[in-house]
């Protein structure tokens, strides 16, 4: 059998692509217990905490819809090694977990028989073994509750730390942790990378932009939410001192959204490409539409004869982010289907997209130089229009934007772009590392039953 060739640059990428699990016993995604010192200290967490917990559908009571989910757990380090600077606790250690701050209309943790709502709680994660983690693998139950009249998107965050029942080690610090029904689950290896799974994906990347450009184009009139993002103003004028119909206005973002999921059903439900339902895509498109709202309800105080363009150069700046960094992704997921599959893998079929320091590509055809030029623009257009807030400023939250909608469309963006160098001239850094508010590694959350 002749091997899949591969360019070595690629090949280095791709292992990269692949989330390869550690040497150790710890479970690949989960928050890891133990100790910044060897059998004293204080307790602390090893995981990626930009990481989003996906919550899923789980039911309605009522008016009520409920979201759950149980990635990840929790786990502990094993062995005489450290695992991320992190020792393993003495045996017998029982570890608490202790609510600080939550939400408790929208969010609650359950470990074992008892849930944790309000700031105080505290429930037993379980205790260290002789040799081993013991019982102190658990996956505890995350939920989030929307209510119907509140639309398709809901996120809430939760802090908490860690205690040790007999205080042998000090608490953890505070961690905060972030709930969403807007992040799509991962690609799993397997039945679901079909050419037809590509094809929804390559679909989902461009709807869902296109969707943002419409979003913003209706909004530029008058900023107002539909998913509770921003304040509503109760009236509005537009560029030429007509008021603005709010109704008739929230009625053109609903029939926009409403044509894009039709796009998204059609093609992530045809040739057997089921990967996602209408709940998942309606709760995308509402964090896309949230996402749009929150940056553009800062020019609510902005002159409106100058809030439209602002508006459209802002629009421009997401959608060139989220196109110049999908395509990219895309093709990267495509890479590694064909390489799981043990399918040839052309030498340029990432990197013409991702450009690495070693293309031949000029700057501005890079991802990075496109995205450079569009922001630049877009500073200069949110400058020239006063009673914004500040340039940086605002151009900064369109950033972080069209990052965290990325990272809603492609779950695990953010260890994917840290695979890719930009060129030498752009700072030689991996592309993630331009774009800070890329969510992280929920490409390692999985969708599983445990029985630990």
């Amino acid at each position: 059998m002749t091997r899949p060739r591969f360019a070595g640059r690629l090949l280095a990428a791709l292992a990269l692509l692949t989330h390869a699990s550690g040497l150790h016993a710890q479970e690949e995604g989960d928050m890891i217990i133990g100790s910044p010192a060897r059998s004293s200290g204080r307790l602390a967490i090893a995981f990626d905490f930009t990481t989003p917990f996906r919550m899923a559908f789980s039911g309605t009571v009522g008016s009520l819809e409920t979201y759950s989910g149980t990635d990840p757990g929790f786990d502990a380090v094993v062995g005489v090694a450290p695992f991320a600077g992190l020792f393993a606790l003495r045996p017998g250690t029982e570890v608490l977990l202790e609510l600080v701050d939550n939400d408790p209309n929208r969010a609650s943790v359950k470990i074992g028989d008892a849930v944790l709502r309000d700031p105080g709680d505290q429930a037993t994660i379980g205790r260290m073994g002789h040799g081993g983690p013991g019982t102190l693998h658990v996956h505890p139950e995350f939920q989030l509750v929307r209510r119907a009249a509140e639309g398709d998107y809901v996120e809430a965050s939760l802090a908490f730390r860690l205690r040790s029942a007999d205080g042998r080690y000090a608490p953890s610090p505070v961690y905060q942790v972030f709930l969403s029904n807007g992040f799509l689950r991962p690609v799993a290896h397997g039945a679901t990378y079909t050419p037809a799974a590509l094809r929804c994906r390559q679909v989902v990347a461009q709807a869902v932009w296109r969707f943002v450009a419409t979003q913003a184009s209706l909004l530029a009139a008058c900023p107002v939410s539909t998913q509770g993002c921003t304040p509503m103003p109760a009236a509005c004028v537009d560029a030429d001192g007509q008021a603005v119909d709010i109704e008739g206005l929230l009625g053109d973002i609903r029939n926009a959204r409403d044509r894009a999921l039709a796009t998204l059903l059609r093609a992530c439900g045809a040739d057997g490409a089921d990967l996602y339902d209408e709940r998942e895509l309606r709760a995308l498109l509402g964090l896309a539409a949230c996402r749009v709202e929150s940056v553009l309800g800062q020019l609510h105080a902005a002159p409106p004869a100058c809030r439209p363009t602002t508006t459209r150069h802002l629009a421009r700046l997401m959608q060139t982010i989220g196109q110049a960094l999908g395509r990219c992704l895309v093709r990267a997921e495509t890479a590694r289907a064909r390489a799981e599959s043990g399918l040839p893998v052309s030498q340029r079929m990432v990197e013409t997209v991702c450009a690495d320091a070693r293309g031949s590509s000029p700057d501005a055809a890079t991802p990075l130089g496109r995205i450079a030029a569009r922001r630049g623009r877009a500073r200069r257009e949110a400058n020239a229009c006063s009673g914004t807030p500040s340039s940086q400023a605002i151009v900064r939250a369109a950033a972080c934007a069209a990052s965290e909608v990325v990272s809603a469309i492609h779950p695990g963006a953010k260890d994917d772009l840290a695979s890719f160098p930009v060129r030498r001239s752009q700072g030689g850094r991996p592309l993630a590392e331009h774009f800070p508010c890329l969510r992280g590694g929920a490409a390692h959350v999985h969708d599983h039953d445990h029985a630990h």
